[in-house]
Parts: structure tokens; C-alpha cells; sequence
């Protein structure tokens, strides 16, 4: 997975949100508001997610993708 390009479809929930604490903006600007807080996020991919919420996938990603942040922190 390239830089760019560090979200997936078939990413879990909470590794995505591990990566950095803006992801959990973008899943909030998206309507996601209770991912970063749920259960299933251990266990449930993005794409679940977006299906579960009926957001649009590739527009979701490509919003996770265009983060742009230096190092990676635990989110809080």
C-alpha cells in the first residue's frame, strides 16, 4: 500500500482510525459519527461500514486518502 494510498476497502474500522486522530473527522463528516466508539469497529472493514451507513465507498476513501499528515499517532 503506498503512502497515498493507506486506506482500503478491507481495512478494519479501528486501524483505520489508529492511524491518526483526523480519520476520525473524516468518518464524522461522513455521518459515521458512532465508528470510532462501536464495538464491530475490531471487526468491521470500511467498506461494511460504508454499506452498513449507505455512504459512498470510492468518495469515502478517496477523503481518508487526501489526509495528508506527517507521522502517525494513536488516536485518542
Amino acid at each position: 500500500m503506498t503512502e497515498k494510498n493507506r486506506f482500503s476497502a478491507e481495512m478494519l474500522v479501528s486501524e483505520a482510525l489508529a492511524t491518526h486522530p483526523s480519520v476520525a473527522d473524516i468518518f464524522r463528516a461522513f455521518g459515521l459519527d458512532n465508528c470510532p466508539n462501536c464495538p464491530a469497529a475490531n471487526s468491521e472493514t470500511i467498506s461494511k461500514a460504508c454499506e452498513a451507513f449507505g455512504k459512498d465507498l470510492e468518495e469515502f476513501l478517496t477523503a481518508l486518502n487526501e489526509l495528508e499528515f506527517t507521522e502517525s499517532v494513536p488516536a485518542k
